[in-house]
């Protein structure tokens, strides 16, 4: 396992352009942001310049990145020339311009970027004067990937929790990362980066920010991450609140349509209504603190008094879909006496004016001698543009993330004795009040740009 820095290498004719020694600056000398797909490596170099004010710094990169990948990011006092690859053992070779960009000699960078072995870079620089100077360079790989996981430890009581999470790296690369300070983003390199430059142009031109949920970079510290797989605490021992809640969740993220412009198809959710489950679930509550904990699966588990631990559900804390909610929810199982029906009544497009209205109707059935609380979870699913036009005053609603919203409401106990009246007087006439029941119906306006 080599060290990621880059290769001393001897120095050329004196008063000429010279190689010159180069190497990891600094105690954070590489900083790695993980994406879900890959990784963006930002490697801190430092290059030593003599009298002739002109020196090639070759740097070390890991196998797999394409030399056009490679680009200066960071130039300091230098004027960087160009870049250049250098040929490996095997013969491939990139050969660079002043941009940076590459092409592979015999092949396309396809071919050059699946190559496994390291390759290098060598990097012509000016500098003002003779010194010491730093530049850094940046390229993307996907030999650096990760999981997140999570466990939350409950007691009988259930009321609150402990909750503790890590991400296991995997290095591949052949490279030993060092003192390197790493961040964990959960969204895909393009999607984040779009995101970034979205908030930022909104920002130049005064126009509104965007409102798409963000993911949030957590900062997992100065780390060392050798070859293989390294496991790193994301959170330990943190006290949350947990309660019992139903849930009803009928269609899932599978339909969700993650673009400005919505899907008009009428059939689109209409058959995966049908579900008429109503899940117990755990209700964890986040912290201020859980900001950027990536997505990942988590178990529950109940310490009982003999010490003994008892799993009870597993699911997943921190998706995507959930990204601006304040709790996580994990079902433990389908929940006795409560049911619902999802109903579409009207679906209506008015393509001149760009909009589209779709209005539900969510009936809640319950037989329990006891009120009960239910968070009915819609997905918005046809598009990224949209607002609730109507919701009953009695329930609330959050934004869970750009496709997800959590209503709540509460449905009535069972009337029994309502049941016992009916069948003295009049049987089945008033049958439906030995039930409780409550609706939430809501109206859901999605609205596209104009071209």
């Amino acid at each position: 396992m080599r060290r990621l820095a880059a290769i001393a290498i001897a120095c050329a004719a004196c008063g000429g352009a010279q190689h010159a020694t180069a190497s990891a600056t600094g105690d954070l000398a590489t900083e790695v942001t993980l994406y879900r797909d890959l990784a963006l490596v930002k490697q801190r170099v430092e290059v030593v310049v003599g009298a002739g004010k002109q020196a090639v710094a070759r740097v070390a990169i890991p196998p797999g990145v394409a030399f056009g990948d490679v680009s200066v990011v960071d130039r300091g006092e230098l004027t960087i020339r160009q870049i250049r690859g250098v040929e490996r053992a095997d013969g491939t070779i990139g050969v660079g311009s002043g941009s940076g960009s590459a092409t592979a000699a015999g092949s396309d960078l396809a071919a050059l970027a699946a190559v496994d072995q390291p390759g290098e870079v060598d990097v012509d620089v000016d500098a003002p004067r003779a010194g010491t100077f730093a530049f850094t360079v940046a390229y993307t790989t996907v030999r650096l990937a990760w999981d997140a996981a999570y466990t939350v430890t409950t007691t009988t009581a259930r009321d609150d929790a402990t909750l503790g999470g890590a991400i296991a790296i995997r290095n591949t690369t052949g490279f030993a990362l060092a003192g390197a300070r790493l961040w964990v983003v959960d969204d895909l390199f393009a999607t984040a980066r779009q995101a970034e430059n979205g908030a930022v142009a909104a920002q130049l031109s005064g126009a509104p920010a965007p409102t798409t949920p963000k993911a949030v970079p957590r900062d997992l510290g100065v780390l060392d991450v050798g070859g293989g797989e390294t496991r790193v605490a994301l959170v330990r021992d943190a006290h949350r609140a947990l309660h019992a809640v139903l849930v009803y969740d009928p269609i899932g993220t599978e339909l969700d349509n993650p673009s400005a412009t919505p899907t008009l198809d009428p059939e689109r959710g209409v058959a995966e209504s049908k579900s008429t489950k109503v899940s117990e679930s755990f209700e964890l509550v986040r912290d201020a603190s859980d900001s950027g904990l990536p997505g990942g699966p988590v178990r529950i588990l109940e310490r009982r008094p003999d010490g003994t631990l008892a799993v009870l559900a597993d699911g997943t804390l921190y998706g995507a879909a959930s990204r601006a909610a304040t709790t996580d929810t994990v079902p433990v199982g389908v929940a006795d006496g409560v049911t619902a029906r999802r109903e579409r009544r009207d679906f209506s497009v008015d393509a001149d004016a760009h909009r589209a209205v779709e209005e539900f109707s969510i009936q809640l059935t319950s037989t329990r001698p006891a009120p009960v609380d239910v968070v009915v979870r819609e997905h918005l699913y046809r598009g990224e543009d949209w607002s609730i036009a109507y919701l009953p005053p009695r329930v609330t609603a959050t934004k869970d993330g750009q496709q997800q919203v959590s209503m709540r409401t509460r449905v009535p106990a069972a009337n029994k004795d309502a049941g016992n009246d009916a069948k003295s007087k009049d049987a089945g006439k008033d049958a439906d009040k030995t039930v409780g029941k409550t609706e939430v119906y809501y109206v859901v306006v999605y609205t596209w740009p104009k071209t």
